[in-house]
């Protein structure tokens, strides 16, 4: 964090107590936010972040208004929307869904809101602490009186490195199809997967198992004499398939 950034005053959301310690810590663990306030529904939450500010002013930031993030659950309807715009003519607030709701319609609301980040329930914590990182790199690097930049915009949505974004999942997971492709019936571990896209093994084994969700893949446990077990993947083949790999196996 550069000297002199603001501090990001974040609000957490979730109807389940549990969920809202579990955002609460890693929030806490990201350096710049500073957690204020938890609620158990979103519009509340909106009205309590309001509250907040007027007991709680602190200086002005240089777009002239404090920073707030909403992390959790977000709404839909007429209130809702209200909140927010209410909200936003005197706050700087974005909003960072983490949700089990796996409908595109709330995806497109959630678009349509403003939300810098998207993540679905169960949530990986990797997952949600790179979220976090890169949302205050790129607060930290707004500037009023600069233009943004697309390398800025990139970190935002995650078009760079190893991001793991919404717009590079299905990057990741034509990659790791193509390998399993490549090492054929004898299948891989998501260690090697790791290496050979050159990503974090919890971001290789996040999407493997996706695309064993998806029938894309199949994975199995391999029992060693010690410790826990491996998985291992393989790519599903259909029979034409399957003689045809045969068949070049043995040329």
């Amino acid at each position: 964090m550069k000297a002199g950034a603001a501090v990001i005053r974040v609000w957490i959301v979730d109807a389940d107590a549990m969920v809202r310690r579990v955002l609460m810590e890693q929030a806490e663990r990201t350096e710049g936010l500073k957690v204020c306030g938890e609620s158990a529904d979103a519009i509340q939450a909106l009205q309590a972040i309001r509250s907040y500010d007027r007991q709680n002013p602190s200086r002005p930031d240089r777009f002239g208004a404090a920073f707030y993030l909403l992390l959790g659950e977000t709404a839909e309807g007429s209130d809702w929307d209200h909140e927010l715009a209410v909200c936003r003519e005197h706050l700087i607030l974005d909003l960072l869904p983490v949700t089990g709701d796996r409908s595109y319609r709330h995806l497109v609301q959630a678009r349509r809101d403003g939300t810098v980040d998207y993540l679905l329930k169960p949530f990986d914590f990797e997952r949600l602490r790179e979220g976090l990182k890169r949302y205050v790199r790129f607060r930290a690097e707004c500037r009023p009186d600069l233009e943004v930049t697309q390398q800025a915009a990139d970190r935002l949505y995650g078009f760079t490195g190893t991001a793991t974004g919404p717009m590079a999942a299905s990057e990741f997971a034509a990659r790791l199809l193509q390998y399993a492709r490549e090492r054929g019936p004898e299948g891989f571990g998501a260690n090697e997967a790791a290496q050979a896209l050159q990503i974090s093994r919890g971001t290789a084994k996040r999407y493997l198992d996706q695309l064993v969700r998806q029938h894309s893949l199949t994975v199995e446990a391999r029992y060693a004499s010690r410790g826990r077990p491996s998985h291992w993947y393989r790519m599903i083949y259909t029979k034409t398939e399957e003689s045809n790999h045969e068949s070049e196996s043995t040329e």
